[in-house]
């Protein structure tokens, strides 16, 4: 037995005792976070019936009377928490008409914060809402009562109206001890080799601190919890909690594991981890003298298990079962000392060790009667929560279901509401198939893989006959000869001008048999001449490949032999020349072949039309080979989606050695409008841009974000009133840049777009508006383009879970060249489409 504590009489000053571990841990929350309603314990009572809210009144206080650690206040001692046990103390109770709505009433009761300093920490509300119809709201602080003491509170609540009515003693047992003997006996019981033991075990068990679950669908988490929730119930159909049982009693388990079992399997789909580290509460009332009293002693047991290696559900029930298993053998040090042990460092952001707990309802407060009253417990939602997820799952009535209680915080109510009906389907399918991997648990119904596969993916355009890009342009230059084709500078070039000397580029490539498949490499400081080589090429039926002056000589020489290029077109600068053993080095300026001798060539769909280079996470060059069909769709997507018409002109910036560039060197030739040309170097330099921009009349830019960034707080663009559009790409965009965008009163609008040089620049987009909508997303896949987000066992994962992208369509490159194994690596055969293939990213979706 435990030693006692004598609690002190009438009239004496208050006691103090050492706060236990418990307490000592939700009084430092108190501290960083005051004024939280998080560790409010709500008790409702619906009363039906002739009840005296006199004698209510009185079973009230007396329950306060009986245990101390509801006369308990905390106070502070160098530093640390203790108890402060009033003598006496009487519960602030009051009488109420129901103001109107009384689940708003009960919600703001719930909600009201308590004072740590001044006891007693519970009140009560008596609401009216007829004369044979009252609600009991009781509160508690957390640290001065846990869950099983509610039933506690309950039973004894009921023997003192009981008594006080019939004016007689309660029929209650004397309290061997109080809640200041057990806080003072656990850490006497604590000390020395049992608590090393206890440490040496959990230590063992979860080794350096659990990572935090990357769960999908997570806001961006605020620097201190607010502790702001909400909830969701749920049931479980009669057939899967049978199901639940059977197989519980078959492999020795019980249905708490069976339950958690699916809720790990669940953790791993969505976050696509397989440590999963989750919380649980434990009664921690193993002591005898310590069940009937009302008090702070559940534990918390941080369940760790292994997920890995794709394991049937049997098995991860195996799996949790010893986990379980070892953990309530050592419960008995207290999650705070643990979290001392491993964690230190406090953080105000989330809870230390796991962000998720699962709570097993199975000891839930019956419906009671006395003689003639009826109570019923009621649920009320005080609007907080205390982890990121905390999942109670239960029996009521016969009836198997729960909720799942989020932090608004972190998670919205959407996703929250996906996750529940997600457990929901995986535990049913998991007790009908136990023998099932974990991969093909299913969390998405048929209709969401419908929608997620063949609704958003709807995407296909009928562009039309086949025409190349350069083809395009020659038609354009045919039709309006004497307009601007290239602006660079103060120098200009007509489409006649640009036709007539692309043709006899073309030509004198025909002449030393360069054709369809073959690879010309460029190297030129950005200029008309550039412009002028690279759909010379494109017109002689052949793939260019960007050859940046800025490379190091052995990157170049890599990229000529990689490509298999063997002539190589160069600018009259002394950076542009150059010297390969076995290559054709042809300067522009030397070409004089007539434009007469210009044979149009015939090109297919699926011949290459150029050959960018990416060094990817290697750091490897890799050469990605994008065909005519890819191109041809990008910028008819382009021009349906953004429309350039007369007065437009685009400016061309982009190193021509990234894909972006692809379409702004094509985009307004092939629609008959200006480029204009920025001088080298001038991508990184605002000012420049600036001037370019508004000395060529430019409606169209692109930048990558962190360009975006510095040109908008240079204040270039409020001094830019021709844009009408700017196209991000190439990094993640912020919510505070698209902010500041519209801030600076621009006239032109934002548009976020996404896409691998492997999938022909780009492949969704999303209009970013001057309202805040946090992170813009990238947006939805375009024309004749597929994208899907699938897991690690290529399954499409359900709206709000996160995957790897996959991309389809027709702007898929071929592959990378002279690389088969690496081209079979990403570009794998579709799942559903026979002949197709799809682009693996690597990026999270």
């Amino acid at each position: 037995m435990m030693d006692s504590v004598n609690a002190p009489t009438q009239g004496e000053p208050p006691a103090l005792f050492p706060a236990s571990f418990a307490q000592r841990r939700i009084w430092f929350l108190d501290q960083m976070v005051p004024g939280s309603a998080a560790y409010n314990v709500p008790l409702a009572l619906r009363i039906r019936g002739p009840l005296s809210p006199r004698h209510l009144h009185s079973a009230v206080n007396e329950l306060v009377s009986r245990h101390e650690s509801l006369r308990t206040s905390f106070g502070e001692v160098d530093g640390e928490p203790v108890q402060v046990v009033a003598s006496n103390a009487s519960c602030d109770f009051e009488v109420i008409r129901v103001p109107g709505d009384l689940e708003e009433a009960l919600r703001r009761e719930a909600a009201k914060p308590f004072d740590l300093g001044h006891g007693p920490l519970v009140r009560g509300r008596l609401f009216v809402v007829s004369e044979h119809e009252h609600v009991l709201a009781l509160t508690f602080h957390h640290i001065v009562a846990d869950g099983w003491s509610m039933g506690i509170v309950v039973r004894e609540l009921l023997e003192f109206y009981r008594a006080s009515r019939e004016g007689r003693s309660p029929d209650l047992p004397e309290l061997e001890v109080q809640y200041p003997d057990y806080s003072t006996w656990q850490r006497d019981w604590l000390a020395g080799d049992r608590r090393k033991s206890l440490l040496d075990y959990w230590r063992g068990r979860l080794g350096e601190k659990p990572s935090e679950l990357a769960l999908p669908g997570r806001k961006e988490r605020p620097a201190v919890s607010t502790f702001d929730g909400s909830f969701v119930p749920f049931s479980v159909p009669e057939e899967t909690q049978r199901g639940v049982e059977e197989l519980a009693a078959r492999l020795g388990a019980t249905p708490f594991m069976i339950l958690l079992a699916a809720f790990d399997a669940l953790l791993a789909r969505y976050a696509d981890e397989t440590d999963i580290s989750v919380g649980i509460p434990i009664a921690n009332r193993g002591r005898s003298e310590v069940e009937g009293l009302i008090g702070f002693f559940v534990n918390t047991l941080v369940l760790r298990t292994d997920l890995s290696a794709d394991p049937s559900f049997e098995e991860i029930i195996t799996r949790v079962r010893e986990t379980a298993l070892g953990a309530y053998a050592h419960q008995d040090l207290p999650f705070e000392y643990l979290v001392e042990e491993l964690s230190p460092e406090r953080d105000t952001s989330r809870n230390p060790l796991f962000q998720v707990m699962f709570v097993h309802q199975n000891a839930s407060i019956p419906s009671l009667e006395l003689e003639d009253l009826h109570f019923e417990v009621l649920r009320v939602d005080n609007e907080t929560a205390k982890f990121d997820l905390q999942m109670f799952v239960g029996e009521r009535e016969g009836t198997l279901g729960g909720s799942l209680e989020y932090a608004t915080d972190v998670f919205d109510r959407a996703t929250a509401e996906r996750f529940v009906e997600a457990y929901v389907r995986l535990l049913a399918a998991a007790v009908s198939r136990p023998g099932a991997p974990l991969s093909e648990l299913p969390i998405a119904t048929r209709e969401e893989i419908h929608q997620v596969v063949e609704v958003w993916n709807a995407t296909s355009a009928d562009y039309g006959e086949f025409c190349p890009v350069h083809e395009e342009i020659a038609e354009r230059a045919a039709r309006n000869p004497a307009g601007v084709a290239l602006r660079y500078g103060n120098d200009e070039l007509s489409f006649a001008e640009l036709d007539r000397r692309t043709a006899g580029v073309a030509a004198a490539l025909q002449e030393r048999g360069v054709g369809p498949e073959s690879r010309v490499g460029l190297r030129f400081e950005r200029s008309l001449d550039l412009v002028i080589a690279l759909l010379g090429v494109l017109r002689a039926g052949a793939a260019y490949v960007p050859l940046e002056v800025e490379w190091p000589r052995d990157r170049t020489e890599r990229v000529v032999e990689m490509s298999g290029a063997e002539t190589v077109l160069v600018g009259s600068g002394p950076t542009e020349r150059l010297s390969i053993d076995k290559v054709e080095i042809l300067s522009l300026l030397e070409l004089s072949t007539p434009t007469e001798r210009f044979v149009p060539t015939i090109v297919q769909p699926e011949n290459l039309a150029y050959v960018i280079f990416t060094s990817g996470s290697t750091g490897r060059p890799k050469g990605v080979g994008v065909t005519h069909a890819g191109l041809r769709n990008r910028l008819e997507w382009m021009q349906r989606a953004y429309g350039l018409e007369d007065g437009d002109a685009v400016l061309q910036k982009t190193p021509y050695g990234f894909d972006v560039s692809v379409w702004e060197f094509l985009w307004a030739p092939r629609q008959g409008l200006p480029l204009v040309i920025a001088a080298p170097g001038a991508h990184r330099d605002p000012a420049e841009l600036g001037e370019a921009i508004r000395r060529g009349g430019v409606t169209t830019v692109h930048f990558v974000p962190t360009m975006l960034d510095a040109f908008v707080a240079s204040g270039e663009l409020a001094r830019c009133p021709t844009l009408t559009r700017v196209i991000a790409s190439g990094e993640a965009l912020s919510a505070d840049l698209v902010r500041r965008f519209y801030e600076t009163g621009t006239n032109a609008r934002l548009f976020n777009l996404y896409g691998p040089t492997e999938a022909t620049v780009d492949v969704t987009a999303f209009p970013c508006g001057s309202e805040d909508i946090g992170t813009p997303p990238i947006g939805g896949p375009i024309e004749n383009v597929e994208t899907y987000v699938l897991d690690r066992s290529y399954r499409p994962v359900p709206v709000g879970v996160e995957g790897e992208l996959y991309l389809g369509g027709v702007q898929l490159a071929r592959g990378y060249e002279k690389q088969p194994g690496l081209t079979a690596e990403r570009f794998l055969p579709h799942p559903w489409k026979a002949g197709q293939r799809l682009y693996r990213t690597g990026d999270v979706a």
